[in-house]
């Protein structure tokens, strides 16, 4: 019997510890291994620190990385009024006879219309006595090779939006311009004008000979531009200008733009040669007999106009205009060569 008392008391023992593992320790059990995971993160976390040394910030690395941040964004904030300040001095501002002075401000549509036009007419004038040639409608068209740089400028341009300008003639030519003014296109138009005052100086200095086409259309699919702060703070509004100058103008045209007092971001530039021939006369007969009339062997420093085989040399001209001989003892100059000039003009975002 005493055996089984034993048996038996001991079999209590282990009910009560198993009953106690199971209502006091188990529920606790999830507790505990949460804790000591948060006890090892936090260990290696710790260190970290003891790894850091004595590159752990302290008070004073804090309050010069506060200066920093507020270092940087003053000057930001200089960068921007900068750039505000060119705007306004430049892009966003009304024509000084308006009288208005505020950009956020506005005069009526025909208030500006009739100033507009006049400017216009202005900037057509000046271009007419540096003999710069303007395409306009019925009186200088678009070439076939024009008309198809234009065309395509179209095909490939957005649909136009309530502010865009939209000229009455898209193929006509010339400057960029509209009668169709309203209160929601009227700063657009402005802007556009001392745009294209921009390139008519540009062209001047340069000494072009021809201003064919002004292009504003915005592309449908445009080039992503890079993520950064130009893209967050500026508007790219989009500028083709097509000319034809001598080819050894275009450095001076670019440098014109280049130096202008519109920001602007140069797209590209490119270059289109008119197919040319040669224009000469028949040898005469005592060039045939060995007659040279021209010194053009010496060290090539004279010109080779009299040759023994093909006479006199005028020059080059477009295949167009080769059978319009030149005068007696005149030699034609290579003719221009139509350029497009792309850029964007950059203006700083108006404040949300």
């Amino acid at each position: 019997m005493k055996k089984h008392s034993m048996w038996i008391i001991l079999g209590a023992i282990l009910l009560i510890e198993i009953i106690v593992y199971f209502v006091v320790v188990s529920p606790q059990g999830s507790v505990i291994d949460e804790k000591t995971e948060k006890l090892e993160l936090t260990l290696k976390r710790l260190g970290k620190y003891v790894r850091m040394s004595n590159k752990i910030p302290h008070m004073d690395a804090v309050r010069q990385l506060k200066e920093n941040r507020k270092t940087l964004a003053d000057e930001h904030k200089k960068c921007l009024d900068f750039y505000n300040g060119l705007d306004k001095q430049f892009i966003k501002k009304w024509f000084p006879e308006l009288g208005v002075t505020d950009w956020k401000m506005q005069p009526t549509p025909a208030q500006f219309q009739s100033l507009y036009r006049d400017k216009f007419r202005g900037l057509r004038e000046r271009c007419k006595e540096k003999n710069i040639l303007i395409n306009q409608k019925d009186v200088l068209k678009l070439s076939s090779d024009e008309n198809m740089i234009v065309t395509d400028y179209r095909r490939r341009a957005a649909p136009p939006q309530p502010a865009d300008v939209q000229p009455e003639d898209l193929m006509g030519g010339g400057f960029w311009e509209t009668n169709q003014l309203n209160a929601q296109n009227l700063r657009t138009a402005q802007m556009q004008y001392w745009i294209q005052e921009a390139f008519v100086d540009a062209l001047i200095y340069a000494e072009g000979k021809q201003l064919v086409y002004v292009s504003f259309f915005k592309d449908a699919n445009p080039p992503a531009l890079p993520e950064g702060a130009v893209t967050e703070y500026f508007d790219h509004i989009p500028v083709i200008v097509l000319a034809r100058m001598p080819y050894g103008s275009i450095a001076r045209m670019l440098q014109a733009l280049a130096n202008s007092r519109i920001n602007m971001d140069f797209r590209g530039v490119k270059v289109i040669k008119p197919v040319l021939q040669k224009v000469a006369t028949n040898p005469h007969a005592d060039i045939k007999q060995g007659i040279e009339y021209a010194q053009q062997e010496i060290n090539g420093v004279f010109p080779r106009v009299m040759d023994k085989n093909s006479g006199v040399d005028f020059g080059q001209q477009p295949n167009a205009k080769r059978n319009t001989l030149p005068g007696q003892d005149e030699l034609i100059s290579e003719p221009p060569v139509l350029v497009e000039f792309s850029y964007y003009v950059m203006s700083v975002k108006p404040e949300k």
